[in-house]
């Protein structure tokens, strides 16, 4: 998600701060942003910590958010 906020900030930068030009990377931030928070969310209520997965777990569900696509 990191990554995504980063993007969507240099296409800000890049086109002026016009938002219409960026349209394609919020969208992509916020689906990010909504997929690992449910998968945060599962995690908590199974009581699995840390909530959010570290880095080595994280292909799996990578896997599943690109099924989503």
């Amino acid at each position: 998600m990191v990554l995504e906020h980063h993007l969507s900030q240099q296409c800000l930068s890049r086109n002026d701060y016009q938002y219409g030009s960026c349209q394609a990377y919020f969208e992509n931030y916020r689906r990010c942003k909504k997929f690992w928070g449910r998968i945060t969310a599962q995690r908590r209520r199974a009581g699995i910590t840390p909530y959010l997965p570290t880095p080595e777990e994280r292909p799996p569900y990578l896997l599943e958010y690109a099924k989503e696509l």
